[in-house]
């Protein structure tokens, strides 16, 4: 059970960082719009929002359950813990993409790709955090 705490954030990371990785050179190559790309930051800004109190409302459950029920049934309260962690990291994912394919569209629609400024970009420091936050709660689940 120990690898599966490591194995599936890390299968997780390198899941998200293949897939922006294709989409986001996939869509540099695409024949350029002109269309503004306002509403896809909103899209990012909304999905990173979601995602923020998803995240809040498992850390509380996680923390109400280990609190609640742990001391009276560990078993119980453990498999509901996982059960938390494997919800923040699919709701990460889920997140993650809708993040990763509206930025592949803000890509599509500039007129040149500045790809050295990658780590300025917001959208990637959101998914990264994003990742953070799930994988310390998958963790969670199963170290405390």
């Amino acid at each position: 059970m120990t690898k599966v705490v490591w194995i599936v954030p890390l299968t997780v990371f390198l899941f998200l960082l293949a897939f922006s990785f294709v989409l986001w050179t996939w869509y540099a190559r695409l024949e350029k719009y002109e269309e503004g790309t306002k509403e896809h930051s909103e899209r990012i800004y909304r999905d990173f929002e979601f995602f923020t109190k998803i995240l809040i409302a498992l850390v509380g459950a996680l923390g109400y359950v280990r609190f609640t029920y742990f001391a009276k049934d560990p078993m119980l309260a453990r498999q509901a813990m996982v059960g938390i962690g494997a919800l923040a990291m699919f709701a990460m994912v889920t997140l993650g993409i809708f993040v990763a394919c509206h930025q592949g569209s803000k890509i599509r629609r500039w007129k040149t790709v500045e790809w050295k400024t990658l780590f300025f970009w917001q959208e990637v420091w959101m998914l990264l955090a994003m990742y953070c936050l799930a994988a310390a709660v998958w963790v969670t689940a199963f170290v405390w």
